[in-house]
């Protein structure tokens, strides 16, 4: 008869045996389908799907008042930046060779 030292190999490799075959990865017809969370939370964020098709003729006539007045305020409380004059020259080449 064997002693428990020569039979803990085997029992620990036949155990690791179970438990990897337990953790095999489903078949593919039962996987979920990975991402369509995603798509169905961007779906659900889109008002009108249809709206680049066809766009109105007419742009937004109005603004939002409280957001147009945080625009507004914060666009007064900017210093206004003071342009400076080029030292030189700007040059934009598209011909590699010069």
């Amino acid at each position: 008869m064997h002693t428990p030292s020569e039979l803990m190999p085997l029992l620990t490799a036949a155990a690791l045996a179970a438990v990897m075959t337990s953790m095999r990865p489903a078949a593919a017809q039962d996987t979920p389908q990975f991402g369509d969370s995603v798509r169905q939370m961007i779906r659900a964020q889109i008002y009108d799907p249809q709206a680049a098709a066809h766009p109105p003729q007419q742009p937004p006539l109005g603004i939002d008042g409280i957001r147009g007045e945080a625009v507004l305020s914060a666009y007064r409380q900017q210093p206004l930046a003071k342009s400076e004059p080029l030292s030189r020259a700007a040059r934009i080449d598209v011909d590699p060779q010069h």
